[in-house]
């Protein structure tokens, strides 16, 4: 019974609307949870990929991944294996075909489009939302709902109590941010006033005229493009 209570397994429940993307991982506590998701989870592509990867003053060219629990660009290397990315302060830009990354403080964000030195990009990660503590034989130890928790991201959770389970709960959401050199502003009506200021005026009465949902990419890209364009008003 100990042994199986120590078993890691992912386990993919049904919630509502509101919730979806969610993923409840059991794991044995004082251990990296990461290592509980299988590879279609944690990764952004189903498979690694050809990808070029632009360094400060070179380039090459590897199967490539992104981790989206741990944030970290991964790569196959001559004996096959997995590994981590050892230089990524040296990265300017990855390409997987027509979809390119650049690293940012918040991690590699996805360029959906861009004017200069705007871009607006696109980070789809995992978030930590909380545990539920598991006392022996697998009871339940409290009541609280995971969904109850604020999000934090995090790449893994730490316990220190080895004798109890805990499931932590992940949610998958993807962020939309503005970003000008390295750094990240979350793509809200405020942040487009911000760093668009001169044309304040013509986006204000450009929300009034169309209906922008902040968390879809057309229509904030519909947005950007309007913004971009003719920005001296």
């Amino acid at each position: 019974m100990k042994s199986m209570l120590l078993c890691l397994f992912i386990t993919f429940l049904t919630y509502s609307a509101t919730a979806q993307n969610k993923i409840n991982v059991d794991a044995n506590q004082g251990g990296d949870i990461e290592k509980a998701f299988s590879r279609d989870v944690k990764m952004l592509f189903p498979e690694f990929k050809g990808a070029l990867v632009y360094l400060k003053g070179s380039r090459t060219q590897a199967l490539m991944n992104l981790n989206i629990l741990s944030g970290k660009l991964m790569f196959v290397d001559k004996n096959n294996d997995t590994l981590a990315l050892a230089n990524e302060q040296d990265v300017v830009l990855v390409a997987f075909d027509d979809r390119k990354f650049i690293p940012t403080f918040k991690g590699f964000v996805e360029m959906i489009a861009n004017a200069e030195d705007t871009i607006l990009g696109l980070k789809t990660s995992l978030h930590h939302v909380g545990n539920k503590k598991y006392g022996a034989y697998g009871m339940q130890a409290n009541t609280s709902a995971i969904d109850n928790i604020n999000t934090v991201e995090t790449s893994y959770v730490k316990h220190g109590d080895i004798n109890t389970l805990a499931k932590a709960g992940f949610d998958k959401k993807k962020l939309f941010y503005i970003v000008i050199g390295k750094r990240c502003q979350i793509a809200n009506q405020g942040a487009f006033l911000k760093v668009f200021a001169k044309k304040k005026n013509q986006i204000k009465e450009y929300l009034q005229q169309n209906s922008v949902d902040f968390s879809k990419e057309e229509d904030l890209v519909r947005l950007f493009n309007f913004c971009i364009t003719n920005k001296n008003p």
